[in-house]
């Protein structure tokens, strides 16, 4: 009963682990997302530096920044979806984190009164053989 126990608790202790470190990655993911989100928009207005004070940036006359400020603000658009998709199955992640950390915690609780229960059937067993001697 106890080696079983033992494996159970380890197997709970291992999904415990993969659940949190899932949930570690996908966080990371949503910073990352938020801070690609948070550079373009940085970026989405800084103005084309010119050769000398008073030029016209190249990028400006050619229309080439106002392609690429296009292209930032879909980027953005997409990236802002992303997000939202990757916040909304946190919710997913976190659940099986709590689910993993429940099992985990009940499995120690089970091991530990299972070893609780050992020890005190050995003090009895010392004892009844104590006091038949």
């Amino acid at each position: 009963m106890t080696d079983q126990l033992s494996k159970l608790h380890q197997l709970s202790a291992m999904k415990y682990d993969l659940a949190m470190s899932d949930l570690a990655r996908h966080n990371q993911k949503i910073q990352s997302l938020e801070a690609q989100i948070s550079d373009l928009r940085r970026r989405l207005f800084d103005l084309p530096k010119g050769g000398s004070p008073g030029d016209v940036p190249i990028a400006m006359s050619s229309g080439y920044f106002d392609k690429w400020q296009r292209w930032a603000e879909m980027q953005i658009m997409q990236l802002n979806i992303s997000l939202a998709r990757a916040r909304a199955d946190r919710e997913s992640y976190l659940a099986q984190a709590r689910v993993a950390f429940g099992r985990r915690s009940a499995t120690e609780a089970l091991k530990d009164r299972a070893a609780l229960e050992r020890r005190v059937r050995v003090a009895k067993a010392l004892e009844q053989s104590a006091s038949s001697n």
